[in-house]
């Protein structure tokens, strides 16, 4: 009867732990499924979502590679460039020039109003060359003609009241009564310069101020162009 009883103790003791057992293991089960199913979710976002680095979360302008444009030393053509530090100081800053001659050219060409760029800058040697600066220009500003040099700030630190050697050719433009009238004219002698490019520096009170480059040519070599064909020369 004891064994019997032992027995029957043993066999419910048995299903009791198979029982605890099998109620133990769903959690664990139903846990290591929505484990798997979260992981299978962020493999797929993954796949899906593009893969962004930290140098594309910046400012795409942050790594934008900057040029410095830095003006070139060659002076073009026709450019009226300003060689004093101070722009703002009306009585040193000639704001316009105008450029005319006397042998090649149409009338229009030659009484544009004074510009700081596409001035005439064709003329022949010997040829009469007529300025007229912008009505707030200072008076008595002289002109000097140098063979041109690739450097614009040559003549910064020049002196001009002292003696002054290489140019071939110079005037003393002064303020005419009439606005838009001509200020003065120059030529250089073919017995003082051989065609090229040359300067045309400004100066006021013994101080640089302005230059435009210009070219002059063999004297008899362009009568017979337009005014489309001496702009062309120098394109």
């Amino acid at each position: 009867m004891k064994k019997i009883i032992a027995l029957t103790l043993a066999l419910g003791m048995t299903v009791g732990i198979a029982s605890a057992c099998g109620k133990k293991a769903e959690p664990v089960e139903e846990e290591t499924e929505a484990k798997i199913e979260e992981e299978t979710e962020e493999e797929v976002e993954d796949e899906t979502e593009p893969v962004v680095t930290e140098s594309e979360t910046e400012d795409p302008k942050a790594n934008e590679v900057v040029v410095n444009n830095v003006p070139s030393t060659t002076a073009e053509y026709g450019v009226l460039y300003t060689i004093i530090d101070d722009k703002n100081d009306d009585q040193h800053y000639i704001k316009g020039v105008s450029l005319g001659g006397n042998q090649t050219g149409s009338s229009e060409f030659n009484s544009k109003e004074p510009s700081t760029d596409s001035i005439r800058c064709v003329f022949l040697l010997n040829e009469w060359i007529s300025v007229t600066l912008d009505d707030e220009a200072p008076d008595e500003v002289q002109v000097y003609v140098f063979k041109f040099v690739d450097d614009l700030s040559l003549y910064k630190d020049v002196d001009f009241n002292g003696d002054i050697e290489g140019y071939v050719a110079m005037a003393t433009l002064t303020r005419p009564e009439e606005e838009g009238a001509e200020w003065g004219e120059f030529y250089v002698n073919p017995e003082d310069a051989d065609p090229g490019d040359f300067s045309l520096v400004f100066v006021y009170q013994g101080k640089a101020v302005s230059q435009i480059r210009i070219a002059l040519f063999a004297e008899g070599s362009l009568q017979d162009l337009s005014d489309s064909e001496l702009e062309a020369l120098t394109k």
